[in-house]
């Protein structure tokens, strides 16, 4: 949540991503399709979750990518993105 590729009419105040198994997450990252980066962190830091949960800044129009990388129960790593377009 945002689902990938949303336009949406106002800022999301909550970035949310929801796991099948608990996943401890390790970094994540929200930059603007100019490379402008914003400071966000997990919720739940570094501790295993199944909803990965984040609060952006205020950000303005324009197009975003919020990458996250992790490491399942098992030992993976895991990665993902999604991005999502902020309107006027």
């Amino acid at each position: 949540m945002p689902a990938h590729g949303a336009q949406l009419a106002a800022p999301p105040e909550m970035i949310e991503i929801r796991f099948d198994d608990a996943m401890r997450i390790i970094s994540v990252a929200l930059t603007s399709a100019s490379g402008d980066e914003y400071s966000v962190e997990s919720l739940s830091g570094r501790a295993a979750t199944e909803t990965l949960q984040v609060n952006p800044p205020e950000l303005p129009a324009g197009d975003y990518i919020f990458e996250w990388r992790g490491i399942a129960r098992d030992g993976h790593a895991m990665s993902g993105e999604l991005s999502f377009s902020v309107q006027e």
